[in-house]
């Protein structure tokens, strides 16, 4: 899953998957300025406490509503199967495969069988924010900001003094033919959430997550932008 930090001197941002890590790369693409730390230079589940321990950084981290982020994983998932069964490159093979791969794949989510594993809990820097930090008067480490990752390629980039066309708002699914004529076979955003979805992570979705975030808005610790 791409995981990656975009560090200015004490600025640092950080990009997880399907929250804003493909827009944040071309920040260091268009602005060189900004050093970006992915893929090997990240070892698996742990956190760069270089600069979580130091006072003077300031992380920002884009959120997003956890089930809009669960159906964007779902889509990048269900277009790579697609990609491995088909010739995508044969129109005549996208036409009459796509919609049986599509319907064959909710057929196993059918009665609450789709769980997603994407939560932000799952991230080991967002555990760490929980574990450490968060509400504990005693941190003596960096500053975190959450923000509404719908301002990642406006508000945020004017807040930062970048211009705007330096974090593109890169949405796959408009930009990926194979993705566009996949979404009309699947299920509505509505009828996924109701029949697809693990009634135990709707659960944890109603009753503690979009709580847990929609409160995290009034705290010291959300970015109003």
């Amino acid at each position: 899953m791409s995981t990656r930090y975009l560090i200015k001197e004490n600025t640092v941002i950080l990009g997880l998957y399907k929250n804003g890590s493909q827009s944040l790369k071309q920040l260091s693409h268009n602005n060189p300025s900004w050093n970006v730390w992915e893929g090997e230079m990240i070892r698996s589940n742990t956190v760069p406490l270089q600069w979580l321990k130091n006072k003077d950084v300031t992380l920002y981290i884009p959120i997003r509503d956890e089930f809009e982020r669960a159906v964007s994983g779902l889509k990048e998932d269900l277009v790579a199967d697609i990609r491995n069964q088909i010739n995508f490159k044969d129109p005549l093979e996208r036409n009459t495969k796509i919609p049986k791969i599509v319907e064959d794949k909710f057929k196993q989510y059918e009665g609450g069988n789709y769980y997603c594993t994407t939560t932000y809990i799952n991230k080991p820097e967002i555990a760490y924010f929980f574990k450490n930090i968060f509400l504990n008067k005693k941190w003596d480490g960096c500053t975190v900001k959450f923000f509404d990752m719908k301002y990642l390629s406006n508000k945020f980039s004017e807040f930062l003094g970048e211009d705007i066309d330096n974090i593109p708002l890169r949405n796959a699914a408009e930009r990926d033919n194979l993705k566009r004529e996949m979404l009309p076979f699947m299920p509505h955003t509505d009828r996924l959430y109701r029949q697809y979805f693990n009634s135990e992570w709707i659960y944890s979705y109603e009753n503690v997550w979009k709580p847990i975030w929609d409160r995290m808005r009034d705290t010291e610790y959300w970015l109003h932008l």
